[in-house]
Parts: C-alpha cells; sequence; structure tokens
C-alpha cells in the first residue's frame, strides 16, 4: 500500500503450467483494478521455450523512497504441459529449469516496468523486503533457502548462505534498519545493516511446548504504528499470534489468533464456529487505524453442507483480546483459501486478498467510522 492509497498485487498462477504472473494495482479511492506488467514480457523468459514460468510475484513488492515500486519473480509454476515440476529435480535440466529470480521496477508515472537483471541463478524470491534509509533489499530464495541483500545504488548483490531447510515467508525491517527472518526452529535471525553477515538471536517463535520448534516460521508480521514493536502469526504448525520487541529483542506469545482456551495448541480439527476442518490457519496481519490487529483466518479442507468459511478476526494489543468479527463474506461469495497478506489505507478500510482459490476474490472491509 503506497501513501496515495494504490495497493500493488502480484496475481500468481502456481496451479496452472505455463502461466505467468502479472502486476496489478488496485486504487483504493476510485475502486479500479489495473494489470500492469506481464512478468513473461518483462523477464524475456518466454514460456514456449519449456523453461519453469515466472507463474509468482512473492511477498517482494517494495516501494523504495525514489516512489518507484520494486519487486522479484518467484517459481514453482510447471513449464507449459508439464502436469507438476520439481525446483530440485530440475534444477540443473537444460530446457525445464528455472532461470532465476528476475528484480523488477515499475514506474508509476510512465506505467513503465522493466527487469534489473537476474538476482541468484536457478533461486526463486520467496520474500523480499526493502531497507527504504539504504536502498538495500533484504530476501531469501527458494529452493535452497539462502539469505542474500542487494544494494540498489551500487548494484551489489551478496549471498549470505543457506539458513535452514524450510523456505522462509516473512521479513521484517525495524527502525534502525536491523532485518529479522527465522530459520526452520523459528529462531530469530538478523541481520545488522552495514555488517554483512548473519547472527542467531536466542529469540524463538511461540511454539507448541511438545515440539522443538520445527516447521514452525512467520508467515506474517506488521509494525505497530504506536510502540513499534511488530506482531506476526505464524505459519503451519501451532499457530500463535506474537509481538517481537526489536527495542531489547523480546518475544512475547499472545495466543492463538482464533482462541479456544482449552485447547492451547490444535491442529487440524473441526471447530465450532467455522464450516470445514480448521487448521486455525491465520492470514496477513494489518494494523487499522482504530489501532487493532486485522488478519483473516482460512478454513483448511471442505464438508457436505458446502465450501469452507474464514473468518475476519481482530486483535486488540492494549487488553491481549481477540474479537471474532464473522464469516468473511462479500456479494455472496464466502473467503474460502487463505488470506498471506492484509493491508490498510488511510482511511482506516482493511483490504485481505484470497489465495488458494479459483478464482481468488478481493475483500475490503470498512470499521466503523473508516
Amino acid at each position: 500500500m503506497t501513501p496515495t492509497d494504490i495497493l500493488y498485487i502480484g496475481a500468481c498462477i502456481e496451479h496452472t503450467s505455463g502461466g505467468s504472473a502479472w502486476l496489478c494495482s488496485y486504487d483504493c479511492a476510485d475502486g479500479k483494478m489495473s494489470y500492469l506488467a506481464d512478468m513473461a514480457e518483462v523477464t524475456g523468459d518466454r514460456p514456449e521455450t519449456g523453461i519453469a514460468p515466472h507463474g509468482k510475484i512473492h511477498f517482494s513488492i517494495c516501494q523504495g523512497s525514489d516512489g518507484l515500486i520494486y519487486g522479484a519473480t518467484h517459481c514453482t509454476t510447471a513449464p507449459g504441459g508439464d502436469p507438476a515440476w520439481s525446483p530440485w529435480t530440475m534444477y540443473c535440466d537444460p530446457v525445464r529449469h528455472y532461470p532465476g529470480a528476475h528484480l523488477f521496477v515499475h514506474d508509476p508515472e510512465t506505467r513503465e516496468t522493466r527487469s534489473l537483471g537476474i538476482l541468484i541463478p536457478h533461486e526463486g524470491v520467496r520474500v523480499m523486503r526493502l531497507d527504504l534509509q539504504r536502498m538495500v533489499f533484504h530476501g531469501t530464495t527458494y529452493p535452497k533457502n539462502h539469505y542474500f541483500t542487494y544494494d540498489l545504488k551500487k548494484r551489489e548483490l551478496r549471498d549470505l548462505g543457506r539458513i535452514g531447510n524450510i523456505h522462509q515467508l516473512c521479513l521484517f525491517i525495524d527502525d534502525d534498519g536491523n532485518a529479522y527472518t527465522t530459520d526452520h526452529f523459528g529462531r530469530l535471525i538478523v541481520c545488522e545493516p552495514g555488517v554483512g553477515t548473519l547472527k542467531e538471536l536466542d529469540v524463538q517463535l511461540p511454539h507448541a511446548p511438545f515440539r522443538r520448534g520445527e516447521y514452525n516460521i512467520m508467515l506474517s508480521a506488521t509494525r505497530d504504528p504506536a510502540t513499534g514493536a511488530f506482531y506476526g502469526t505464524t505459519y503451519s504448525m501451532d499457530m500463535r499470534i506474537f509481538r517481537f520487541d526489536p527495542k531489547i529483542r523480546e518475544m512475547t506469545d499472545c495466543g492463538m489468533p482464533y482462541g479456544w482456551a482449552d485447547r492451547p495448541y490444535p491442529m487440524a480439527r473441526h471447530e465450532p464456529g467455522i464450516r470445514g476442518r480448521v487448521e486455525i490457519f491465520p492470514g496477513g496481519v494489518t494494523f487499522g487505524t482504530d489501532g487493532w490487529l486485522y488478519y483473516p483466518i482460512a478454513g483448511a479442507g471442505r464438508t457436505e453442507g458446502g465450501p469452507c468459511e474464514g473468518h475476519l478476526m481482530r486483535y486488540d494489543p492494549r487488553t491481549g483480546k481477540s474479537e471474532d468479527l464473522g464469516v468473511l463474506t462479500a456479494d455472496g461469495h464466502v473467503f474460502t483459501g487463505s488470506g498471506c497478506h492484509s493491508k490498510t489505507d488511510s482511511r482506516g478500510n482493511i483490504y485481505v486478498v484470497e489465495d488458494d482459490a479459483t478464482p481468488p476474490h478481493f475483500f475490503v472491509y470498512r470499521p466503523e467510522g473508516s
């Protein structure tokens, strides 16, 4: 979301072979969706050649201090005509390999989108964030899960090595330029500005006490404008809300994103109030202008009565209490996928984009007073 309330979106096509991602924008003022650039055209990597296409723009769209929009392409889409594709098996295949993520830039004034070149050969970019003060990108790759930085002014890439066995979905940067992500045990890793190396902190994401934290990575995180702390959700296993204070580097477990006191660590199960087999899968978090933390809860599965249903939730950092705002539905469509990201515009409206649904839908929630 830009300061002018333009929301940039990566439209992905993971499960249809030969497809390529598009960069899109949504004007929150007039409700207009624009399709800006086809990544096959931007990169010059045409799917008809047989290579694995640039089927995704994953969690990488950033606005620079120069006003330009930056992002990186990502893999996992099969080549045209192939029913499936393995990034490991095809890593060095002469035909069906993935060429590597392109860093691209979009100019909102001229509406031109161009590639700045491949970052790391054969690697997609899973998540990327921009240190605005230094204009340095921090990101992680897939499938080898390397951490990299890219200095936009110097056009200098640094591969800082592998950080775990599991791909990362979230990375955030504090007010001092320290960038944080996790290894595959949910332990925080920091890349401090000007240092050029990674440091593992004695801080771990909350997880069930009967587990060591495997596969307990972050799904999303956002900065609390009131305190500078970061609130986020964990991914797939244990599923918690967490708070991280970068000033003292302290982690706090804020509890379940949905909240049953007698079931502090539920996995997949049928739960009251939500139709479907629910993994209590929390989506992307965003702070509203009212100080609440908003996020969708996805139902994963199907029942005989109909599709699973997702709920919109909000959490009050001041009291530690969560509130269920009900089934997320609009114009007869019920939110059924998972919402990896949510955003807030300057008027307080909350935007949630559905994924893992065909076609995906775009929801706008307008809190009272927004």
